[in-house]
């Protein structure tokens, strides 16, 4: 399905947002197929907005250009197969104008599914923030579970989705690293690695239940392991590993080294004899290993482990 359907919908509740003083900033890759497409469908809201050209350098890359770019106290990473709620910004420059919430460096809010070929809003939950397991699973929170009085309470989390992620301007600068906030070497887990760095540096990171998003996760199509593409075994295989390698630490209690080892090595021994573009992920993780530098850290390691 081509995503100029899902900008169809998506754009004008992004666009619908009730609070007064929002900069719109669009990251086209298409050589300008999508601008003309909303410069004829959308023309009143494009002239809200400023696209930035360029070839495609996927999410990490497309997001650093558009950081650099926003001139805000908060930064709105969102995509092109969500439904937002009206209030959702209003909301979300709220909680972190409080006096509490000041390191807060992240928030993130209810992402539920959105059947884009019903076109509609389900009760299912798409994710409520990243989480991460003592063996370095990592997992969206509430994926695939019904909404329920569970996920109504507002609750420090690990990270924030890669689907939608606020943030504040003053903690993406305290993590930049040669001049990227998404590290632009991963296309999977690259949001992982940002929460990761978040922690190091002692900002947090925060669940928001009262923000409400419908996303159409896969661009409307939900995809078993067997459905993965060669390029997204591979380079989710490889952004595990450099995620770990960046930011394992000796401090963590032996249950996490241990644990983690073990789930390394089972993953590997998969990768190895099951899938082999899995494998390729490995074998371009090891060239570029001894080059990966270690987080920048300003807290303890269990400190960051009480997340887990």
């Amino acid at each position: 399905m081509f995503e100029k359907d899902f900008l169809t919908t998506s754009l004008p509740s992004l666009f619908s947002q009730n609070y007064p003083q929002i900069e719109f900033l669009f990251r086209d890759n298409s050589d300008g197929e999508v601008s003309e497409f909303l410069a004829e469908k959308f023309p009143h809201l494009l002239a809200r907005a400023k696209i930035l050209q360029g070839k495609n350098i996927f999410h990490s890359g497309g997001m650093n250009e558009l950081i650099h770019a926003a001139s805000g106290k908060y930064f709105i990473a969102a995509s092109g197969d969500m439904l937002y709620d009206e209030n959702f910004v209003t909301r979300a420059v709220e909680i972190l104008e409080r006096p509490e919430t000041q390191k807060i460096g992240s928030l993130g809010g209810k992402l539920l599914r959105w059947d884009f070929e019903k076109n509609e809003k389900t009760e299912i939950i798409d994710s409520c923030g990243i989480g991460v397991s003592k063996a370095h699973k990592f997992f969206e929170i509430g994926g695939g579970k019904k909404d329920s009085a569970r996920f109504q309470k507002s609750r420090e989390v690990f990270g924030v989705s890669g689907a939608l992620g606020i943030f504040r301007k003053k903690a993406l600068l305290d993590v930049v690293e040669n001049g990227e906030f998404f590290d632009s070497k991963l296309h999977y887990k690259n949001d992982v690695d940002l929460a990761y760095r978040l922690q190091w540096l002692g900002w947090k990171s925060f669940f928001a239940p009262e923000i409400m998003c419908w996303h159409a996760r896969n661009l409307g199509k939900a995809k078993s392991r067997r459905e993965r593409s060669s390029f997204e075994k591979e380079n989710s295989f490889f952004g595990q590993l450099v995620v770990l390698k960046k930011n394992s630490s000796r401090e963590f209690s032996w249950q996490v080294r241990f644990l983690t080892k073990c789930r390394v090595l089972a993953l590997k021994i998969h990768a190895f004899f099951f899938e082999r573009d899995a494998w390729k992920g490995f074998r371009k993780f090891k060239q570029i290993q001894g080059e990966l530098k270690q987080s920048s850290r300003k807290i303890s390691a269990e400190e960051v482990e009480n997340n887990f």
